[in-house]
């Protein structure tokens, strides 16, 4: 027996097409890629606000840390920009979220709850920040650490001493 389904296949099949759509469109990978771009010796980083410069030559050394669900696609971008350019980093990403990655490390905890796991991935990365020795002013430091986080990267960094960011 055939059984008309009144358009319902299609509105299903429309609404699939606008979930992807806006999906594709906040892709962290995509986003980040989009975002950092090299010239010559520079570091481009497109914000709300502009384009912003960083003069690669000033940095002894770049750090990439990062934590949260999209830690790893957003990692996975910055390697593909900077790639050798990249001295260390780490990333803290719940379970099963995690990115083939050349020169960063990808720490893996728990999500929405934190564990050991989180703990020491979040002074993993604390100990990376505090390395990096960033000096204020005008964006040139001897070393330079970039981070990147989305989701839900507050409760992986559990192990922050309070009042850190």
């Amino acid at each position: 027996m055939n059984i008309p389904d009144n358009g319902q296949d299609q509105v299903r099949a429309d609404l699939e097409a606008i979930f992807r759509a806006g999906v594709a469109r906040v892709d962290p990978e995509r986003l980040v890629r989009e975002s950092l771009r090299l010239g010559a010796e520079r570091l481009i980083v497109a914000t709300a606000g502009g384009e912003r410069f960083y003069d690669l030559t000033q940095f002894e050394r770049i750090i990439v840390l990062g934590a949260g669900k999209a830690a790893a696609r957003m990692a996975r971008a910055v390697e593909g920009v900077l790639g050798e350019r990249i001295s260390d980093g780490v990333i803290s990403v719940k379970y099963g979220h995690t990115e083939p990655l050349e020169r960063i490390r990808t720490m893996e905890a728990g999500h929405p709850v934190p564990d050991a796991a989180g703990v020491r991935a979040a002074q993993e990365i604390a100990g990376l920040a505090a390395a990096a020795e960033v000096e204020a002013g005008e964006g040139q430091a001897s070393r330079g650490p970039l981070a990147a986080g989305g989701g839900g990267g507050g409760r992986t960094r559990c192990g922050c001493r309070r009042g850190a960011r």
